[in-house]
Order: C-alpha cells, then structure tokens, then sequence
C-alpha cells in the first residue's frame, strides 16, 4: 500500500488508515454508543423509519425489536416479536414488520403504539423481508430456503408462495419499476421478482461477487448494488443486465446501505465498514474503518447521514454510531 495517500482518523484506542481516491472521501468515525438493558446477545437486520426519525434492529438473541429514536439516541422500546431476523417499515410510518426464525411467522407490530396487530404463521423460517408499498404487501425470503411468501399483512394471511433459484439473503424493494431484487448466496446471482405476476421474471450474474448478500438500489442510474462474502462489491445495470463495474471492501459482507444524496455505499462486513464511491463512471473504493465485533448489519440516518450498527459484548448489547466528515 502507498501511505503518500491516507488519512488517519481514530477509532477508539486505534489509528486507522483510510485510503483517499478523490478530494471528496469522506472520513468516517465512531461516536455515540448506546447500551442496551438485559443480556448480551446477537442481532440481526436493521432497517430506517425514515417518516418517525427512527432506527430499528431485530434483536435475534432476547427475541425482540428494538426501536432507536435516531434524533436523541435514546431507545423507545424493546418489542417481544420473537426470533427476529429480517425487519422492514411501512414508508409511511404506521408499521414494521419482523420475520422470525424458530416461530415461522411475521409479526406485524403498530409504529404508533408500539402493540403487535397481527402474527402471521409460515412454512418456514423468515430471513430478509421487504414491504412493496404500492400492493401492501410483505415478501419474507425463507431462511436458507427456497421460497420467498407473499403476505397480506391487513387480511393475515399468505397470498402466494414463489419459487427461487438457492439460498436467499437480502431484498429490496424498488418502487421505481415496481420490482423486488433479491440476492441468491448459493448460486450468486440477484434475481427479479414481479409482484403482478409473483414470479422471477429475470436473474442477474453477481461475478465478481460470489456468496452476495448486501443489496441496494440506485433508482437514479438504474443500478443494482450487491455485495459478496468475498471482499467485492459489484453495480449490476439493470437494463444490460450485467455486472458493469466493481470494487474491493472487506469481506464478510452482510448488509449494506446507500447514501443517495453523496453517493456513497457503506458495507458491514466481518470487523469492518467499507466505503464505495458510487459514480457514473463506476464504482471506486473509498476505504474502511473497523466496526465492532459482531456488528455485520447497519442502517443509515437519512436525516445527518450518520449510521448505526448493533452488537454485543460479554456485558452488554449496543447500538454504536458513526458519523461522517
């Protein structure tokens, strides 16, 4: 590595050094830390209520959802939902939904009053979710399965079952073209699904990106953004229907998020948070700083731009915020 290029910034005790491709980089740095009451225990997908200023987490290990009020830093609530896994909002700020692994079922919990409405029983484990604001529907990808459900969360019940190609990870919703895309681990691809029809009506190689889990949607560029366990991020164009250009980040991705307004995409990968610059002449790698143990899901304040990622230690479980200069 050339160190005639980098900037330092400290994370905690550590002097991390961040490679600068352009004047622009940003520098991105821990901040506040908030504790979180009962045992230490395991998280795992997290999303934004952007309408409430919120920030939330399924706490998979105590079986709850936690709710952050993004503008205080101070938690709202722990919701008994059961063993959560995937988490989605209701854009105009009346729902979340959460999917859970042992009990089968997505549970639909009111942003209002913080009261569970509805518990949906499944044929299988729920990973990710994703809520197509314009049918009202749920799409709960099974964990490690084969299926992706179509749920009425206002009528409680399944309206179809669509077949997939592998194992599921992320999905996303883009009201855009009115698709969702989800990314497939085992056979690395993202494939589209149409909610008229509920079918895959397309799929998408991943390569270089292999075991893709993280997605995101560049609605602008008409861009897929998907990323791998393997340390690479990729820009599928939806209209060639081909990878167009690609990036290193740190491996072990999860989850990721775009920042639309500075074009930026931070990966939660094994130790680590990645920066991609996205542009229209491709993606670049901006750099990383170390993110705490465990952390490998993150959700992004759209209000300051800062993020939040959640963990645990041997004493505590946490949401830790980052912010950028």
């Amino acid at each position: 590595m050339n160190f005639s290029n980098l900037s330092s910034i400290i994370f905690g005790a550590a002097l991390v050094l961040v490679p600068l491709k352009t004047r622009a980089a940003p520098i991105l740095r821990g901040d506040a830390q908030v504790t979180l009451e009962g045992k230490p225990s395991g998280f795992d997908f997290m999303a934004t209520d952007r309408e409430n200023h919120r920030i939330i987490a399924a706490h998979k290990g105590t079986g709850t959802l936690e709710i952050l009020d993004s503008k205080t830093g101070l938690i709202l609530k722990g919701i008994p939902v059961g063993e959560a896994q995937g988490v989605a909002v209701d854009p105009t700020g009346r729902r979340y939904f959460v999917g859970n692994e042992r009990e089968k079922s997505l549970v639909v919990i009111d942003a209002k009053t913080f009261e569970r409405t509805a518990e949906i029983s499944v044929e299988g484990p729920i990973d990710g979710i994703a809520y197509d604001s314009k049918n009202g529907k749920v799409y709960a990808a099974e964990d490690d399965g084969s299926h992706v459900w179509v749920i009425d969360p206002e009528k409680k019940l399944i309206n179809a079952s669509i077949s997939i190609p592998g194992e599921p990870e992320g999905i996303e919703y883009s009201p855009h073209d009115n698709k969702l895309y989800l990314s497939i681990k085992t056979t690395n691809e993202v494939v589209r699904i149409d909610p008229e029809t509920n079918k895959v009506d397309r799929t998408f190689p991943t390569a270089p990106v292999t075991s893709p889990h993280g997605i995101a949607i560049d609605e602008r560029r008409g861009l897929v953004y998907v990323a791998g366990k393997n340390g690479k991020i990729a820009a599928i164009d939806l209209l060639l229907g081909k990878v167009t250009s690609s990036a290193e980040i740190a491996t072990g991705n999860d989850q990721l998020v775009y920042d639309v307004e500075r074009e930026l995409i931070f990966s939660a990968c094994a130790g680590a948070i990645s920066i991609t610059r996205a542009s229209a002449r491709g993606l670049v790698s901006v750099g990383q700083v170390p993110s705490p143990k465990g952390a490998h899901t993150i959700a992004l304040d759209f209000d300051n731009h800062s993020l939040w990622v959640v963990f645990a230690d041997k004493a505590h479980s946490y949401f830790q915020k980052f912010v950028t200069e």
